[in-house]
């Protein structure tokens, strides 16, 4: 993938990641990640594309270290994240890698209102800490 595809990657998965921050958490604040330790977790990287593209937007809010978090992922993809997060945790590194789906018992997709109910199970309606001004 070269970097303008990647950048177009970037540009749909940050559009992404804000329609789903605001259905998802509705009008509470974004945590304050500046200064902290921040894990990334995927349920498995493919290509990285997206993992890349949330890789380096959390980056951009200045964490004390990143850490990217995966069950599986190839051979090639997972050294390529190596770059991008201070530390990369997986399970199952693979030379020869399907998809990931070919991993799980169940893969199905989750909907919106079920990631809307679990997050309302462990998210209090309590002030988030102060994101850094930058943000």
């Amino acid at each position: 993938m070269d970097e303008r595809d990647f950048q177009a990657v970037c540009e749909r998965e940050f559009a992404e990641i804000e329609r789903r921050r605001g259905l998802y958490l509705g009008g509470r604040a974004r945590l304050g990640i500046k200064d902290r330790v921040a894990i990334v977790i995927d349920d498995g990287i493919a290509t990285g594309a997206t993992t890349r593209a949330a890789l380096r937007a959390i980056r951009m809010r200045q964490p004390k270290k990143l850490i990217l978090a995966v069950p599986v992922g190839p051979t090639d993809t997972i050294e390529a994240m190596r770059e991008e997060a201070d530390e990369v945790l997986c399970l199952g590194i693979y030379e020869v890698f399907g998809a990931i789906g070919e991993f799980y018992d169940d893969f199905r997709q989750i909907t919106d209102e079920e990631v809307i109910t679990i997050l309302a199970r462990f998210t209090g309606p309590g002030p988030a800490a102060p994101e850094d001004a930058s943000t």
